[in-house]
């Protein structure tokens, strides 16, 4: 009785640790979120208190609009810098967690398989009974493998294509050409 008792003890504080782990992951992501929302808006009303203050002093439209421009690219650029910080957090966060999910499935597949092979060990004939049951273990674990692994890289794409995209959207484009038609 004794044993069970501490096999359910280990596995509870086990999972409490696993809970707290998550609860500080979250905490820390969303610590890092507000603080870069806190940045950027400090950030957005300085800029814009010194575009307002050089349109005040601004004396021809060539000026307001090249002031509009720099605006408008101070603008642009500013929300891909939020864009792609938010974007590493968001990506950091996720591989923290699919690990914490990887580690977490391992552990409960195994305290299965161990709890079973104590339970049945005592029964007349239980090595026989066991080894589909491992079997039936081992192909589960194999799939899990297979779809952690598909997910790895699914992301792992999902995470190369938007920087590709915001790499060229960030690069400055050099004029073509234009063709004229025959």
């Amino acid at each position: 009785m004794t044993t069970k008792a501490n096999d359910a003890a280990d596995f509870s504080q086990q999972q409490l640790e696993t809970s707290m782990w998550f609860v500080r992951l979250y905490v820390k992501s969303a610590e890092r979120l507000i603080k870069l929302e806190l940045d950027a808006v400090r950030s957005a009303i300085e800029e814009n208190q010194e575009m307002a203050m050089a349109f005040a002093r601004a004396k021809d439209p060539q000026t307001m609009v090249a002031l509009r421009t720099k605006l408008s690219q101070m603008s642009t650029e500013r929300l891909m810098k939020y864009a792609r910080q938010i974007y590493e957090i968001a990506t950091e966060t996720r591989t923290q967690l699919v690990a914490l999910m990887d580690d977490s499935l391992g552990q409960v597949g195994d305290d299965i398989q161990g709890a079973m092979s104590k339970g049945l060990r005592c029964l007349p004939g239980a090595e026989a009974a066991l080894q589909p049951i491992r079997a039936m273990l081992a192909a589960t674990n194999a799939a899990v493998d297979n779809m952690m692994k598909a997910a790895s890289l699914a992301s792992t794409m999902a995470d190369t294509n938007p920087l590709t995209a915001a790499a060229k959207a960030a690069a400055p484009r050099a004029k073509t050409p234009s063709r004229k038609r025959a």
